[in-house]
């Protein structure tokens, strides 16, 4: 049986490629409207947005963020309530 090797250029095409953009940013959408969804059933204003872009490797990426960091990590006015880890399943 014969050796098989896949390049290091095919696995960098392959992940930037724009159906693995357009995968990265769908899931992260779909984080996003789980995420506001759960703020909005804890009254907690969350704000989430997604943001793409590459690292500097050439690996793609897109997170979500909010701009209500107490609510996920506490704080001494802020009750913890992860939302964001809750609504990606972490």
């Amino acid at each position: 049986m014969g050796t098989f090797r896949i390049s290091s250029d095919l696995i960098e095409r392959a992940m930037q490629s724009q159906p693995v953009r357009d995968s990265l940013a769908s899931r992260a959408r779909t984080i996003a409207s789980r995420a506001d969804s759960l703020g909005a059933s804890e009254d907690v204003e969350i704000n989430a947005r997604v943001v793409e872009g590459t690292r500097p490797k050439g690996r793609p990426y897109a997170n979500v963020e909010s701009d209500n960091v107490g609510q996920e990590w506490g704080s001494r006015y802020t009750e913890r309530r992860r939302i964001l880890g809750r609504a990606a399943g972490l």
